[in-house]
């Protein structure tokens, strides 16, 4: 790399002048001397080319030593062994960047270079976003002693503000919004009135609400989506709180015990609970690893809300959530400038002085995306409205006055996230295009690969997972980032271009698939990829390619386009949409039960179960076929449930009788028993956790084994 061409390129961003083009000459004043002189110094630091066996593994191994210590004498992650992993990745991550900036760049002429220093900033970014991580989670903030203390006075009936339950719909089903409906019934609180606010203006759904007893708001202006739709509920109510849940979330029966006692505070002014969901979305159930890895919005409610909320700046994500009346009606209501009207909420409580607190207890679930065009939508509307707060209409969020300089960090950082999606982008497709067409945008020494990036990679890839508590693991959040980054990029560049252009979609729910599908929108890109990164590691294993002189550069590019070509295959099969037929999500309970048939009572046990059906084992005692068309199912730990099934499937394996039965004609109360036992008792939802280890086999074993097609999501199981 010269490094007057590196003076000269960065005076020609500064300047937006194309002095290259130009050819311009301008004689280096002393001080441009001294800064090159600096430059030639940094530049020999920062990419070594003869360094010592020593020079090289220390780094590393004091990487790979203090993750190991800290793991060893914190078990479980704490305020100290958090503060200090952060402060040595910020400095490893810093130190990275310093070398990519002063030993890197490449800038042999005026496009490479161009290109060079464009990936560069699109590193900043990611550079910001994980700063930004480790900064939000030194202190993580656990409410729930708090919650156990002031929830007494709920309990007792000291304090017991009324509560208004609203239920936003569209277009979900009726399965759905009954099983919604009946969890908030259930909930154990006394003051609380349940509104199922339909912007359908469905018959169905209003007959709905009349058979389970609630009641019904419809409008004939359907404007604003869902802030417009419970904005028209607030002149119609009168709850001196409000809890919002989304039409496919089901709450816990202590939901209200856990939250209400907050609101003792007048200060506070929203309690925000975690974004939960009961099953997992159809981008990991396609891979089959629905088991082990957890979804990719668990690192967020889970982890990453409770150490925003030690900063006192958490986010209202929309769903689960109470809110005070009047403090809502002091803000004019749910904002309608964004499509994420949750975000822009909380900050303008936030704003105003008020405190919005974060609870961090899995006491609701809703329904994650079924499909994965319903995932990529979802994302996508998330990204466009985060980044539409820059552009509001009155005057950007992030200026207002009541923020403390704090919050103002936290919630850039929270819209810029979306951003980093470009620095993916960058690393889908840079190596790549280098393979092809011999065209580098890096430059770095074998010695500075190991020395300033190998440690920065080593302790992350040791830590990241232990830090979370296995919520996340990186490998998997390569493979989430990728999937996503093509499509927020181009959902970035929209916004930016035009902010309120897209129009709000709603997340389908209840989605059935009778037959394979694959989402060729999302799929085409990610092959065509993968084809020209086959074609470009075979022009250089078959000796097309030009020789280059860039041996490091090239060795890193190979190594990078491999690893790559392994997350690539995993998101090509995610794109694959095996048959999901059934109506009801179906989860797994060993539990003592009886079939009751015409002459006789066969004892047995549950394997899963549903508001639809079971799969239940019974001892192999009859013939197949004397098995009868119907009978009756007990489930002792079920109160209320003889339930008359069909028999829809039967086989025997290992002496032992697998019955697939269908519940047919439930009473009101068999279903409100039924979404009690199976949504809303306490303590009914826990993370998935794992470690790094597994996560990684998990990972190699979807690369190099394609998911069964022929194998259906709803089929059962031998």
């Amino acid at each position: 790399m010269e490094l007057k061409g590196l003076w000269w390129f960065c005076l020609t961003l500064l300047l937006v002048v194309g002095f290259g083009v130009f050819g311009l000459e301008i004689d280096l004043s002393e001080w441009e001397i001294e800064l090159s002189a600096w430059l030639e110094a940094s530049h020999n630091f920062f990419a070594p080319t003869e360094v010592g066996l020593l020079q090289i593994c220390l780094p590393t191994g004091f990487s790979v030593v203090a993750a190991i210590l800290l793991q060893y004498f914190s078990p479980q992650p704490g305020y100290w062994s958090r503060l200090i992993a952060g402060i040595i990745a910020i400095a490893l991550v810093t130190q990275y960047m310093l070398w990519r900036l002063l030993g890197t760049l490449y800038l042999p002429n005026f496009w490479i270079g161009s290109l060079s220093v464009l990936f560069f900033l699109a590193e900043l970014l990611n550079y910001i976003s994980t700063i930004s991580f480790y900064a939000q989670t030194v202190s993580v903030r656990d409410r729930s002693q708090e919650a156990d203390y002031l929830s007494q006075a709920i309990i007792d009936g000291t304090y017991q503000p009324t509560v208004d339950i609203l239920i936003p719909t569209y277009n979900e089903s009726l399965d759905i919004l009954t099983r919604t409906v009946i969890g908030c019934q259930l909930i154990n609180y006394p003051r609380k009135t349940i509104y199922l606010l339909d912007d359908g203006c469905r018959p169905e759904v209003q007959k709905l609400a009349q058979y389970l007893g609630c009641f019904y708001i419809d409008r004939v202006d359907r404007s604003h989506a869902k802030a417009g739709n419970v904005n028209h509920a607030l002149k119609l109510t009168s709850g001196e709180l409000i809890t919002i849940f989304d039409a496919d979330f089901v709450p816990a029966q202590n939901f209200l015990e856990r939250t209400v006692g907050f609101f003792q505070n007048s200060q506070v002014a929203l309690v925000q609970t975690p974004q939960n969901f009961y099953n997992t979305s159809s981008f990991l159930l396609n891979l089959r690893v629905d088991h082990l890895i957890g979804n990719d919005v668990d690192l967020s409610f889970q982890y990453m809300e409770a150490g925003r909320d030690a900063l006192d700046s958490p986010l209202c994500s929309g769903t689960s959530f109470i809110i005070r009346r009047n403090l809502l009606e002091e803000i004019g209501g749910i904002p309608t400038q964004s499509i994420t009207e949750d975000f822009y909420t909380s900050m303008q409580l936030l704003n105003q002085g008020y405190k919005v607190i974060y609870l961090n207890e899995l006491i609701s679930g809703g329904a994650a995306p079924e499909n994965i065009s319903a995932y990529i939508n979802q994302k996508l509307r998330w990204a466009q409205g985060n980044l539409q707060l820059f552009f509001c209409p009155q005057h950007p969020p992030l200026f207002y006055s009541g923020l403390t300089f704090i919050q103002r960090l936290v919630h850039f950082c929270a819209i810029i996230f979306w951003c980093t999606a470009i620095t993916r982008l960058f690393y889908l497709l840079l190596p790549a295009f280098s393979l092809i067409f011999d065209i580098f945008a890096i430059n770095p020494t074998i010695p500075g690969i190991l020395i300033f990036f190998l440690p920065y990679y080593i302790f992350n890839l040791c830590i990241f997972n232990w830090l979370n508590g296995g919520l996340r693991s990186i490998v998997w959040s390569d493979v989430f980032d990728i999937l996503m980054c093509l499509p927020v990029t181009i959902a970035v560049c929209k916004t930016l271009i035009s902010p309120f252009g897209v129009r709000f979609k709603v997340t389908p729910k209840g989605v059935v698939l009778s037959k394979i599908s694959i989402n060729w929108q999302l799929g085409i890109p990610l092959i065509l990829i993968a084809i020209c990164y086959c074609i470009g590691l075979l022009r250089h294993f078959l000796g097309i390619a030009d020789p280059s002189d860039e041996a490091a550069s090239l060795a890193i590019t190979l190594t990078w386009s491999f690893y790559n070509l392994a997350l690539l295959s995993v998101c090509i099969q995610s794109t694959i949409e095996v048959p999901q037929e059934r109506r009801f999500l179906r989860f797994e309970h060993k539990l003592t039960c009886q079939l009751k048939l015409l002459s006789e009572i066969l004892e047995g046990h549950t394997l899963d179960l549903s508001e639809g059906g079971a799969l239940i084992q019974i001892p192999s005692t009859m013939p197949l076929s004397q098995l009868p068309e119907t009978a009756k199912l007990y489930i002792p730990a079920i109160a209320d449930t003889d339930f008359k099934v069909k028999i829809v499937r039967k086989f025997r394996h290992k002496e032992q009788i697998y019955l697939g039965l269908e519940f047919s004609q439930l009473s009101l109360m068999q279903t409100k028993n039924l979404v009690k036992f199976l949504f809303c008792l306490p303590d009914r939802w826990q993370p998935t956790r794992t470690k790094e280890i597994k996560a990684a086999r998990a990972f190699l074993q979807t690369v190099f084994r394609f998911y069964p097609l022929a194998e259906a999501r709803g089929q059962l199981k031998h």
